[in-house]
């Protein structure tokens, strides 16, 4: 087949860029007009004994009772500052453990005035590095009023899983038997990589996740509202992965080895090796994986006259590769640099064994019998580059730019053949062997740059961003007689898919008095795209061109008093349809199970309001309301015994939350969180075959514990409980509730770390059960998972593990993390 890549019309992108450059610029001078009343500010910039800057150290300022207020961490390029600050005589305190304390008294804040410090020099330490050793614990579950982190490092549970498998740990996360991520009850989510989007989606994301470990992840942050600093793709919010980075001033890495057994075996090895010295930081990771899943799924349909069930089991291995690298050089005290990138490099293959019993109404003996046995041989490689430039313009003032691109190729390779038998099985009636290859290319360009600038009355961030993804996806259907291939143009096709999105965002922080704050951001995003079938059979959806300007505000205001504090945010979002679901050409996953996409999906929109209320900052309340127009569902639509898989535009879904969490120490050897949520969700949706009118009440929770035992073990339990949701916007899935345990035990002067562990120990998630009936059509089935594992995981350390890390905050984190922003 012959490829026309046709492009968008230039003078139209163009004629937006413009149109973007002049809403910020008015945007940014009217705020600069806008004086509101704030508290003091104290700026800095810390330097070594050769004017080289000092990143990663303690700043703290304590009152006249050596109370301490306020706190900071200075940057890589060693400036800081300290916001919010209310009048008063204080005392600034300056700790980093290579260098000798430094502290400034009878430091006068007044309000609504900048204190600029200036470069403050620290003397070198005459502490022996060798001997000191840098210690603390984050929690494992961390909520905060616009997010919460989950560390993984610090989970003994989440060791030996995969990137997938992590996430259904998250709160609020659910996978569903797609492995799509559904976030308190919305789907929609958009994944990030250490701050960076990822385009992926659909099974390619499922794939990429399932290749990364979870030794490699440091925390997992689940955003459900945004902010106007971030892209406004993803209706249900955005899950950040932040993968370990721990660059040490010296060198020291470790090596790991994870394996798990349940109903099939999985394994990785990986090597993590840090250096740093003077300027210049460098991390590398090298993990080997080898992982067979498996899963079954039994379904019962009853459409037009037909009864029909299904009997399906699958087995893929995915072995691969996955390095990640990243180099930090800092230029001098104003300009630092850094390059980073990543590599997935997976091959697998794919055993789907079909049996469907095909049955009229009319009769209660089977009609026919269809057998189909599906191989499946893929690879695909996922590439990707960052440079990042931070300039400090002045001591109030910086610049960030980064320039990205992504590069995502998959081959696949599919054998089909469908055998039709009689009733007994025995006497074969017709055979259908299909062929399907398909090649799919996504390169992604992307550049933006963050300027932040803080003012005597309140501080400013304005940003823009440029990104174009283009996908070819390659699409060759062949009719196999007797082991030959024939090409069937007719159902063949190349489908060229191009995004081009040029953003901008203005968001502004105000301090209206001690207590009162404010965070008021927009962000406007213009988007060209446009669809290109090229195929020998003509259709009317063969070329599809789209262009539109949103603007997304975000707005959060916060209160505080006493120990009580209350947030209440606004904002917009937005879920574009990928590739997969515009694709108008069938897929078949037999004869009987199709999906098919639609070319005429538009964008759907979701408006976010939440209210938090958090006490002595640990037991956190959260009120949530959302609306969801143009909802993504997938509809089956019928023929005969045949059904259609195909996403639809839902008029609009709604969903209620509410959320509590709080940790508690229960006693000395017995650290506790308990997290639980309600969701009510409503689908209201009109369509050619079949109208959607639910209304659903989604109930979980989550306890995190963690013990320390005799012999130096400490022992992870976590318990969850899920009620039934629903998936793809039509169809029930039953309650499910889990029970993971975990021990871990330190040797060879806590150089090994040896963690075993039992995920799911009672089979309370291997299980789905979904029901649905609309359109004349009723379904109910079973899916069966290999969630149920016993595990082992290594971790041997090696070079200097008791030297400073750059990474690290130092010895106030934990009060630090008492104060508000």
């Amino acid at each position: 087949m012959k490829l026309s890549l046709k492009v968008l019309n230039q003078s139209t992108i163009v004629s937006a860029f413009l149109h973007l450059k002049l809403i910020i610029c008015f945007i940014i001078f009217s705020f600069s007009l806008i004086a509101q009343k704030g508290t003091a500010q104290i700026i800095g910039s810390l330097l070594n004994q050769n004017q080289e800057p000092i990143g990663f150290s303690t700043v703290a300022l304590f009152d006249s009772d050596s109370v301490l207020k306020h706190g900071a961490i200075s940057e890589l390029n060693g400036n800081f500052i300290l916001e919010n600050v209310t009048s008063g005589v204080y005392t600034l305190v300056i700790k980093n453990i290579e260098y000798s304390p430094f502290s400034i008294p009878n430091l006068k804040v007044v309000e609504n005035e900048v204190n600029k410090l200036g470069a403050i020099t620290l003397e070198k330490a005459s502490t022996n590095m060798d001997e000191v050793v840098v210690t603390g614990k984050r929690e494992l579950l961390e909520v905060h009023p616009d997010k919460i982190v989950l560390n993984v490092a610090n989970s003994i549970n989440a060791s030996g899983r995969n990137g997938l498998e992590v996430m259904r740990s998250a709160p609020g996360v659910i996978i569903d038997p797609d492995n799509n991520i559904i976030l308190q009850g919305k789907s929609g989510v958009r994944i990030f990589i250490n701050g960076r989007p990822s385009r992926l989606s659909g099974g390619d994301l499922a794939t990429f996740l399932q290749s990364m470990q979870s030794d490699n992840i440091e925390a997992i942050e689940v955003i459900t509202n945004p902010g106007a600093k971030y892209e406004a793709e993803g209706n249900g919010g955005i899950i950040n992965i932040r993968l370990k980075n721990n660059v040490n001033l010296g060198y020291n890495g470790n090596l790991t080895h994870s394996s798990s057994i349940g109903k099939e075996p999985r394994m990785s090895n990986g090597l993590t090796f840090n250096y740093g010295k003077d300027k210049l930081g460098i991390t590398a990771n090298l993990t080997r994986f080898d992982n067979v899943f498996s899963r079954a799924f039994l379904d019962n349909r009853q459409q037009e006259g037909f009864e029909v069930n299904l009997l399906n089991t699958d087995r893929s291995i995915q072995q691969g590769y996955n390095f990640s690298t990243s180099i930090t050089y800092t230029i001098n005290k104003k300009h630092s640099v850094n390059f980073s990138s990543g590599a997935v490099l997976t091959d697998g293959d794919f055993t789907v064994k079909a049996n469907t019993d095909i049955y009229r109404e009319s009769t209660p003996v089977i009609d026919q019998l269809l057998i189909s046995k599906t191989l499946t041989d893929l690879n695909s490689d996922n590439l990707n580059y960052n440079l990042n430039h931070q300039w400090k313009l002045s001591e109030s003032s910086s610049l960030s730019t980064d320039l990205s691109y992504g590069r995502f190729r998959k081959g696949t390779r599919i054998y089909q053949p469908n055998d039709y038998y009689e009733a007994g099985g025995t006497v074969k009636i017709g055979e259908v062997n299909n062929g399907f290859d398909t090649d799919t290319n996504i390169d992604l360009y992307s550049v933006k740059t963050d300027y932040e600038k803080t003012f005597d009355k309140f501080n400013i961030s304005a940003g823009f961003k440029y990104y174009q993804v283009e996908t070819v996806n390659d699409f060759i259907v062949s009719n196999v007689v007797e082991n030959e291939y024939f090409v069937d143009e007719s159902r063949s096709n190349i489908f060229n898919y191009t995004e081009q999105v040029a953003a901008a965002y203005l968001n502004s922080k105000f301090s209206f008095s001690k207590n009162l704050k404010a965070n008021v951001g927009i962000r406007v995003e213009n988007t060209a795209s446009q669809g290109i079938l090229e195929s020998s059979v003509a259709t009317e959806n063969d070329h599809v061109i789209r262009n539109y300007t949103n603007f997304f505000p975000n707005v959060g205001l916060a209160y505080t008093r006493g120990r009580s504090d209350f947030n209440i945010g606004y904002g917009k979002r937005i879920a574009r349809p990928n590739y997969e679901q515009l694709n108008p050409f069938e897929q078949k996953e037999s004869e009987l199970f199709i999906f098919k996409g639609n070319p005429f999906l538009s964008p759907s929109y979701t408006t976010n309001y939440q209210l938090t209320y958090s006490f002595d900052k640990a037991l956190v309340i959260s009120n949530t309301y959302s609306v969801t127009e143009g909802y993504f569902a997938t509809i089956n639509e019928t023929d005969g015994a045949v059904a259609y898989f195909v996403p639809q535009n839902m008029q609009s879904t709604t969903n209620y939350g509410f959320s509590i969490s709080y940790p508690v120490q229960i006693a000395k050897w017995w650290e506790a969180s308990y997290f639980a949520t309600y969701n009510r969700r409503t689908y209201d949706g009109d369509f050619e075959q079949a109208t959607i009118d639910l209304d659903v009440n989604i109930y979980s929770g989550r306890s995190q514990n963690s013990f320390k035992l005799p012999l130096d073990l400490t022992m992870d339990v976590s318990v969850f409980y899920n009620s039934p949701w629903i998936w793809r916007g039509s169809v029930e899935v039953g309650a499910y509730s889990g029970v993971d345990i975990g021990l871990k035990k330190m040797f060879l002067k806590d150089k090994l770390q040896v963690i075993l562990n039992a995920n799911d120990v009672f089979n309370g998630y291997t299980h789905y059960t979904y029901t649905g009936e609309y359109g004349g059509m009723t379904m109910q089935g079973i899916r069966s998972f290999d969630n149920q594992r016993f595990g082992i995981s290594l971790t041997y350390k090696f070079g200097n593990q008791q030297i400073k890390s750059r990474k690290r905050r130092g010895g106030l984190d934990d009060e630090l993390n008492r104060i508000a922003d």
